[in-house]
C-alpha cells in the first residue's frame, strides 16, 4: 500500500493485545488498522528525509509502517490520556527500533472496536521514548486550545465513525476503513519553542521526582505531562486571556 494506488483500502491486524492487556484492558481486544489515506499522509508529510531533518526527525519508510504489530504489542512507552476533537480516545505509542524511535498515533473507535493509525513519526536512536510522548503530545488541554497557544507541533484531526466507508473486519482478515489526517499547526519554530519551554518548566519544577512526590501526597490528579503543562508560561498566559 505504500506505493500502490490499487488493492486493499486498509489492512487490519487482530489478536495483538500484548502489553495493552495490562495497560489498557478495555481496548486490548480491539483490532488495529491502517488505511490507504493514513499511509498517504505518513508518506507525504513524514516520508521526506530533507523535511524531517529540519524538524530533528527521520523519514518514515514503508518498513516502519509494517512494524505496527510490533509497536502496539511491544512499545517502550504509551499515552492513553489523549483525545480527538470529537472527544474519542487517542493512543500514542513510542518504540525504539534498530534505526530510531517510532511514534505511532492511533484513534480508538468503540463502535467498530478498532484502533486506526492516523500518523507516524520517527526520531533518532538517541531519543527517549517516554520523554518523546511526554513532551510532544498534549493531554488534558483540548485540541483547539492547544492550537491557539502553540502547545502542539502537529494538530491531529479525526473523522467520526460514520464518515468512514469501511466495513468492520472479520477475525484474522485484512481490508477496511478510512481515517483522519494530521496537519502541521503553526510554524516549526513555534512547535520547537513550545517543546523547549515545556522541558525548561519540567526542570524548573523538579521534574518527575517532584511530580511523583506531589501525586503521592494527593496534591495532583494530573498525569506528568499535564502537571508540567499547566505550569508553563504559555498555559498561564492562556488562562489570563479574556477571550478563552
Amino acid at each position: 500500500m505504500w506505493d500502490s494506488k490499487e488493492g486493499a483500502e486498509a489492512v487490519f491486524w487482530t489478536d495483538l493485545s500484548g502489553k495493552l492487556a495490562e495497560d489498557a484492558p478495555s481496548i486490548a481486544s480491539f483490532s488495529h488498522s491502517v488505511s490507504r489515506s493514513a499511509i498517504n499522509h505518513i508518506r507525504e508529510r513524514h516520508g521526506s528525509a530533507e523535511r524531517e531533518a529540519k524538524r530533528g526527525q527521520l523519514a518514515v519508510k514503508a518498513a516502519d509502517v509494517a512494524r505496527i504489530p510490533e509497536i502496539v504489542t511491544g512499545y517502550d512507552a504509551i499515552r492513553t490520556d489523549l483525545e480527538t476533537d470529537q472527544g474519542s480516545q487517542r493512543i500514542a505509542y513510542a518504540k525504539a527500533v534498530d534505526d530510531g524511535v517510532i511514534v505511532l498515533i492511533e484513534d480508538v473507535s468503540n463502535k467498530r472496536k478498532d484502533m486506526r493509525a492516523v500518523s507516524m513519526w520517527k526520531f533518532p536512536p538517541t531519543a527517549d521514548p517516554r520523554r518523546l510522548l511526554d513532551s510532544s503530545l498534549q493531554g488534558g488541554v483540548k485540541m483547539e486550545e492547544a492550537r491557539k497557544t502553540g502547545l502542539l507541533g502537529d494538530a491531529l484531526r479525526s473523522l467520526p465513525d460514520d464518515e468512514s466507508g469501511a466495513q468492520a473486519p472479520s477475525p484474522r482478515k485484512s481490508v477496511g476503513p478510512e481515517r483522519g489526517e494530521l496537519n502541521q499547526s503553526g510554524t516549526e519554530s513555534d512547535a520547537e519553542a513550545a517543546r523547549r519551554e515545556h522541558a525548561e518548566t519540567e526542570r524548573a519544577y523538579g521534574g518527575r521526582e517532584a511530580y511523583e512526590a506531589a501525586k503521592a501526597a494527593g496534591q495532583t490528579k494530573l498525569n506528568f505531562f499535564q502537571w508540567v503543562q499547566v505550569r508553563t508560561p504559555r498555559f498561564k498566559q492562556w488562562l489570563r486571556t479574556p477571550t478563552r
